[in-house]
């Protein structure tokens, strides 16, 4: 645990300082430009001051997790959220800093979620849970740099694609970007619910294999996967019985509207996909086969650089940024779904 959170600091430390220098070229990079790029860098500096405090909390996730407790995570982000939920109407609207005000709101409710990690581990709940709070040495964080090597490279992958359809939503068009952000927030959200169940995958599998049981590995993996698909299936009707409100959501400006709805369908069709996915993604990480999350994640989005890189040269508007996102989740779900059953099967008698 100490040693985790010590690289969440460093990390995030390393992160704050790259995120303050190289601002502007990133905000550029993402499509930026004109009056739309001082408040982007504003906003970003602002943001950037919650670099460790985003990875503390990240970290803590992971302690509760593997000491079988998801209640706890789940009372410090009702804290945490609440706080921007009240702060973000205040600094916004009522001190009038607009778009400053909103990154200044989630700074104060990301440290203060952070520093309500490190109470529990490091101070009330210490003793109970047997953490020591004595810096590691460098050698000791060589585990962890290994497995995070995988999972860097694999979220990399990940984040870097969807920041891609971004920069390619601003290159269309600033309506079209609007409705993406639309779009995409509302993916998000319906991607954060299934992930529950990613994460009971993570600490089932991963006890199950701890204690050697590996058929019941094989059984509790197979029903999260119908849970998942469930799951994925009930949303996507929810959300197609919303379609017609859900824009309003976000904005009343009518075109914007009209342009979101162009590609809710999207959104709404790839929630029985998307729930296996990150299913999947739940139990292969407690399987901790890192390395092949690593692999098909590569492999995932380079299929889909490649439709969101032409786009614009042909003239796919925002309905081809989306198509470059189910392309993302499609070959994800084939080579996730490509190995399953090689690696989680039951174990056959007399075998080891």
């Amino acid at each position: 645990a100490v040693e985790a959170l010590t690289l969440a600091v460093v990390a995030g430390a390393v992160a704050l300082a790259l995120l303050q220098v190289l601002a502007v070229p990133i905000v550029r990079a993402m499509g930026a430009t004109g009056e739309l790029v001082a408040p982007a860098v504003e906003y970003l500096r602002i943001r950037a001051l919650a670099g460790p405090a985003v990875l503390i909390i990240t970290a803590s996730n992971g302690i509760f997790r593997g000491w079988q407790d998801t209640r706890t995570p789940f009372l410090v982000a009702i804290g945490l959220n609440a706080i921007n939920l009240v702060l973000d109407p205040i600094l916004i609207f009522g001190v009038g800093w607009g778009l400053r005000g909103a990154a200044i709101a989630t700074v104060i409710a990301q440290w203060a979620g952070a520093i309500g990690f490190l109470w529990l581990i490091l101070g009330s709940r210490r003793e109970a849970l047997g953490v020591r709070p004595i810096l590691p040495r460098p050698r000791d964080l060589l585990p962890f740099l290994s497995i995070g090597g995988a999972l860097v490279t694999r979220t990399f992958s990940l984040v870097g694609t969807l920041t891609l359809a971004t920069a390619v939503a601003t290159r269309v068009g600033t309506l079209a970007v609007a409705a993406h952000l639309v779009a995409s927030q509302l993916w998000l959200m319906l991607a954060l619910l299934v992930d529950a169940l990613a994460v009971a995958g993570q600490a089932i599998v991963g006890r199950l294999r701890g204690e050697g049981r590996a058929d019941d590995v094989v059984r509790a993996a197979d029903r999260l996967l119908a849970w998942g698909l469930g799951v994925g299936i009930l949303l996507a009707l929810g959300f197609l019985a919303l379609a017609p409100w859900l824009p309003r959501l976000f904005t009343d400006e009518p075109a914007a509207i009209a342009a979101t709805r162009t590609v809710l369908p999207f959104v709404i069709a790839m929630q029985p996909l998307n729930a296996l996915v990150f299913v999947w993604d739940g139990i292969y990480i407690g399987a901790e086969e890192f390395r092949y999350l690593a692999l098909q994640m590569v492999v995932s989005a380079a299929g889909a650089v490649v439709v969101l890189l032409l786009v614009v040269p042909m003239g796919w508007g925002l309905q081809g940024v989306w198509w470059g996102i189910v392309t993302l989740m499609f070959v994800r779900a084939a080579t996730l779904a490509f190995r399953y059953r090689r690696a989680f099967r039951p174990v056959p008698a007399g075998e080891s």
